[in-house]
């Protein structure tokens, strides 16, 4: 199987098993990105209906600490005063841009963007800084999805990226972040690596678990 995001031929097959049967996922050996048999994919309607039932809003009190969190550490890397701002996959309730314009942060400029709930962005915006919070796990065509991404935002801006890093192979299979049907895309530090070189970027900040912030050159 070739990886769907560096093109290289050697990959290595790991079927875990779950709940539901046996999951089928390749992890490569150049860019040791990591995903799922692409025949195993939800489809677009299933994908969304589990996207509805997701409990990311305002009301969610521990989803709200959690997302402030994220913010409240890249804020310690950038200065986010004054930045133009993209919340880039922000599910069916945009809880990140009230975040970001509280008085901590004193932000007022934040647009919004997802595939199924707010698809339409302008072309040729850029952005300063985007934010982009436990989004790629979800990518089907990754180098795709980086480059559309990528093109909103300005040279020397921030791309604040959230997700669980790919853990080494002794742990993958009991590891909680696969179990999620929707959750198909993995990347470790290395494979972070690769696409900040393959993308022009420069790793300014990770904190070695879930949370990596690019600067673009």
């Amino acid at each position: 199987m070739q990886c769907i995001l560096c093109g290289c031929n050697d990959t290595k097959a790991v079927t875990v098993k779950n709940k539901k049967g046996m999951k089928n996922f390749f992890r490569c050996a150049k860019c040791d990105f990591c995903f799922l048999d692409r025949e195993q994919l939800l489809d677009s309607c299933a994908e969304k209906e589990r996207y509805l039932h997701h409990q990311n809003s305002e009301d969610n009190l521990g989803y709200v600490e959690w997302l402030s969190g994220i913010v409240n550490e890249a804020a310690k890397v950038i200065d986010l005063k004054g930045k133009k701002i993209l919340d880039y996959g922000c599910g069916h309730t945009p809880v990140l841009p009230k975040i970001l314009q509280d008085k901590e942060h004193n932000i007022s400029n934040v647009d919004y963007y997802d595939l199924y709930f707010y698809p339409d962005l302008n072309a040729g915006e850029k952005y300063s800084c985007i934010f982009s919070i436990e989004v790629f796990e979800h990518f089907r065509d990754v180098y795709k999805e980086i480059e559309y991404a990528l093109s909103f935002l300005e040279k020397g801006g921030y791309f604040v990226l959230s997700t669980g890093f790919l853990l080494p192979e002794d742990k993958f299979a009991s590891w909680w972040y696969i179990q999620d049907a929707t959750h198909i895309s993995f990347y470790s530090e290395q494979t972070l690596d690769w696409i900040a070189k393959t993308f022009s970027l420069r790793i300014v900040f990770s904190n070695g678990k879930n949370l990596v912030i690019f600067e673009k050159l």
